[in-house]
């Protein structure tokens, strides 16, 4: 089974443009990348998919709380590695679960790309493709 990577944002322009650049950073014949905006859709996605590396937005406006994901997340053995993004106003509740170890780290929108492609590196969880030239 292939790794998996889940983007959970409910705004759609937001979880596309980083769909797209993943697409860019990693070769997808070996990791798949699964979106969604809703909470209970990344909860049926992360049930029944090899997730290695969850990017998920904090505040899910009605469609739920990329809190209450992560923090179900935290008993799992397998769990993926998390990076939590949000608005500056999340910021002291995200700080609180970094030190939990229920995330491992976060970006604060607006990001650039070159700052979420170190969180990818960081991460060491999905290899990025060699030489890659757009979005440095």
């Amino acid at each position: 089974m292939n790794k998996a990577i889940l983007i959970v944002e409910d705004n759609h322009a937001i979880r596309e443009i980083i769909g797209e650049f993943l697409s860019t950073l990693i070769d997808t014949d070996d990791v798949r990348i699964f979106k969604t905006g809703t909470e209970t859709e990344a909860g049926e996605i992360l049930k029944n998919e090899d997730v290695s590396l969850l990017i998920t937005d904090i505040n899910l406006g009605s469609e739920g709380d990329g809190l209450s994901l992560v923090d179900g997340l935290k008993q799992e053995s397998q769990r993926p590695y998390i990076i939590a993004i949000s608005s500056i106003e999340w910021i002291g509740r995200i700080e609180i679960y970094l030190k939990k170890g229920v995330v491992d780290t976060f970006l604060s929108k607006p990001f650039s790309y070159k700052e979420l492609k170190g969180k990818l590196l960081d991460s060491k969880v999905i290899k990025l493709k060699e030489n890659i030239s757009s979005f440095n």
